[in-house]
């Protein structure tokens, strides 16, 4: 038992530190002792901690940052020389491809072999700065040269003849011609524009549209951060960062580009200061106001307002105010309120599922509130509604308790998207249409039910859901009536009342016999009504026949029935909603019925394995867990096109799945560690019960109009085992009623009158 809690602690360990490997870096101060002797080998080939994050997408890093290629090309081959920066190891991607496949490769000097990484050159190089130099061989110079896409600044030179502007596409150079000489030569103008978010914290967005013409070149200007303000993150399609001054640093290419700056507030701001900038700065900017009154009411001063329209504003910020600002000037935030005054009302929706335990001795329940909260900032679940665990826009929230037995989670902000998993203990027939201490506008509850459970009836609902009482109509209560009464005439009051309880256990059901019944019984009664002068003639024999026909087809009706009946008490977990009540239609039901089930039964659907292996240690050869961590080989050169074919596909749809798994885990990683940042080091966010997801009989139940937390229904819930029993009797009660129609004989025939 030890060593299996031991392999457990290992692998939830491995998981987590290389999930967080995507997310924010998790301080090894916070591991548990007995893992911290772990973090080498679940980092291994995974330690992503000191590459940044994508602006776009919190959960990839790039580590690798090539920033000068220089090629040096002829009809033959050429030479190219790349200087790369890894932040942690990993793939250096190289120039080339499978046409133009990078020889004599050397790394500071050193010789280093290439590899295929997803169909491009690449080295499998440790975290460093690195000057890797190689070669092309070709009989016939291509028309142009793959490069890796985040390259920054590339010089070309084709038999000897220097392009000052070689002509790039995403991800390749073009080497037979260049962009068009700039004869006046290198020129940068620059426009600003910043929308301020007063939000918590206060956001400022800088967007820098830049015209560029000239050279190549690495551009550096700013302060582009406003004093005390900490930068979040870069929205740039040129290669780009923020040094230790606040300065930007764009590796710069001609044409017209625009970059997105987001910093944040590291607390409240009451003034922000456009700082002197030089050139090529513009000494004037545009700032827009997003406010958000729901937080704060402010009042600004100290800028002149200006029309965004006119101004040239961001379309997506033109519906805020706006003002210009020079060089030095201070825009000044007057906090009038705080909090909303006059809050909307609470309109607030609840969509709820709920599952009855297989026993019957409980519930499971996931609830999703949607809305606006209004003025209450906390939100508690009432008795018997137990939490579990809580979600509040994505995160996971500690669950408190206020006063009694009420647990509930604080809520920061009236708009509410809530995600609770909570338990309903004990064999309760009375439950809570709401269930939290709030009113909602509109409740809509799908309750599901395991096999062999039936809801017979539930009141207190607003619509008629689909129980046993729910689903008879006035037009099936007059045919049963009619037929019980027509059983009770022709054979007496025990039959009678046999053929009432038969049609209430089995009308209801799917493809059970229904109308035939009548057409049944009308044809014995046609028959014992007969007159005599007709007894032994044409109309006697052919209504005998008509009720040996009427008689066949309800048997061929009762035998689909009693097969359902049958394998729905002896397997209920092969029960479905849906059977067709044409026969013939119910057979190719049942057929495809129990082929998905026999499928299901001889392969089972198995979770993927997780892959927490890189994309190289694939191509490298797999190792046991237990191995210590050694450095990764790189697979020896290839100058053959046809190995590099042969395995690109390959390498690309493991790659596919591999990246696929790994953006999973990293955003669940991520939304984990935001949460934990969120509260105190020492609350605890509960995981709560599993929720099912198994599916057999549903009913819908819904509530129109505001629902108090007091409100509750009521539920009559048949289980298994009378479930089993009843259906077992329908059969026995089909059978005897059928064959007791088949047995009637015609009555003697009346005594002659006189002598």
């Amino acid at each position: 038992m030890r060593l299996q809690n031991a392999v457990c602690a290992v692998v939830m360990a491995a998981a987590m530190l290389a999930a967080t490997a995507a997310a924010s870096p998790l301080p090894e101060s916070q591991v548990p002792a007995p893992l911290k002797t772990w973090i080498a080998w679940a980092l291994h080939d995974r330690d992503l901690r000191d590459c940044p994050v994508a602006h776009d997408n919190g959960a990839v890093r790039t580590c690798d940052w090539p920033s000068r290629l220089r090629l040096e090309l002829s009809g033959n081959g050429g030479r190219f020389e790349l200087r790369t920066k890894l932040d942690a190891q990993g793939w250096a991607l190289l120039p080339g491809g499978d046409k133009a496949w990078p020889q004599d490769v050397r790394v500071d000097g050193r010789p280093a072999p290439v590899a295929s990484h997803a169909g491009t050159p690449a080295l499998y190089l440790a975290a460093g700065s690195y000057v890797i130099a190689g070669g092309f061989e070709w009989t016939r110079l291509p028309e142009s040269l793959a490069v890796p896409q985040n390259t920054g600044l590339v010089s070309l030179s084709v038999n000897g003849a220097e392009h000052t502007h070689p002509t790039r596409s995403a991800d390749s150079v073009w080497l037979g011609r260049s962009a068009p000489q700039d004869l006046a030569g290198d020129r940068l103008a620059l426009q600003v524009y910043r929308l301020v978010d007063d939000d918590i914290p206060l956001r400022v967005v800088t967007h820098i549209g830049i015209e560029a013409a000239g050279q190549v070149r690495e551009e550096r200007f700013g302060p582009v951060l406003l004093p005390d303000l900490k930068p979040l993150e870069i929205a740039s399609p040129l290669p780009a960062r923020i040094d230790e001054s606040g300065f930007l640093n764009v590796q710069l290419r001609p044409g017209v580009w625009s970059i997105d700056v987001t910093a944040r507030a590291a607390g409240p701001v009451t003034d922000l200061k456009l700082p002197q900038l030089a050139a090529p700065w513009p000494a004037e900017e545009v700032w827009s106001f997003a406010p958000h009154n729901n937080l704060r009411i402010v009042e600004i001063s100290g800028v002149p307002a200006v029309d965004p329209q006119q101004a040239q504003v961001p379309t997506p910020w033109r519906s805020n105010r706006a003002y210009a600002l020079k060089s030095g000037e201070t825009l000044h935030l007057s906090e009038k309120q705080r909090g909303d005054p006059h809050p909307q009302a609470g309109t607030i929706a609840l969509q709820r599922q709920l599952w009855l335990d297989f026993d019957g001795r409980g519930y499971t329940v996931r609830d999703s509130l949607r809305g606006r909260i209004g003025d209450q900032w906390r939100l508690d679940a009432t008795a018997p509604l137990r939490l579990g665990s809580v979600t509040l826009d994505g995160e996971p929230q500690p669950i408190t308790r206020r006063s009694g037995d009420d647990q509930g989670v604080e809520v920061r902000h009236a708009a509410l998207e809530l995600v609770a998993a909570s338990r309903i203990e004990g064999r309760v027939s009375r439950l809570p249409v709401n269930g939290w201490d709030h009113e909602v506008q509109g409740v809509d509850t799908v309750l599901r039910l395991p096999p062999g459970w039936r809801l017979f009836a539930a009141s207190g609902v607003d619509n008629v859901p689909q129980t046993w009482v729910g689903r008879w109509s006035l037009l099936d209560l007059f045919a049963v009536l009619i037929a019980a009464a027509a059983a009770l005439r022709l054979f007496g009051l025990r039959w009678g009342g046999l053929m009432l309880l038969m049609l209430l256990l089995s009308w209801q059901e799917a493809a059970a016999p229904r109308w035939s019944w009548l057409n049944l019984i009308a044809t014995v009664a046609l028959l014992r009504a007969l007159p005599a002068s007709f007894r032994g003639g044409r109309l006697e024999t052919w209504l005998a026949r008509y009720r040996m026909l009427a008689a066949l087809v309800l048997l061929l009706l009762a035998i689909p029935f009693a097969l359902q009946q049958a394998r729905s008490a002896l397997y209920p977990q092969l029960e479905h909603a849906q059977i067709p009540l044409n026969p013939i239609s119910y057979q190719a039901s049942l057929k495809h019925q129990v082929s998905l089930n026999e499928d299901a039964a001889s392969g089972e659907p198995r979770p993927e394995p997780m892959v927490t292996e890189p994309e190289q240690a694939k191509e490298e050869g797999a190792r046991m867990p237990t191995e210590a961590p050694s450095p990764p080989m790189a697979a020896p050169a290839v100058s053959g096109r046809s190995a590099l074919s042969a395995a690109q596909s390959q390498a690309e749809a493991a790659q596919l799945s591999s990246l696929r798994k790994k953006a999973m885990l990293a955003q669940q990683a991520q939304l984990s560690q935001q949460a934990m940042r969120r509260f105190e080091p020492g609350a605890l966010t509960p995981t709560g019960p599993g929720l099912p997801d198994w599916e057999w009989t549903a009913a819908d139940l819904s509530w129109s109009g505001p629902v108090s937390g007091a409100q509750d229904f009521r539920l009559w819930l048949l289980p298994p085992v009378l479930t089993r029993l009843l259906e077992l009797l329908s059969i026995v009660l089909v059978a005897a009623m059928l064959g007791r129609c088949l047995e009637w004989q015609r009555p003697p025939p009346p005594r002659a009158r006189g002598g």
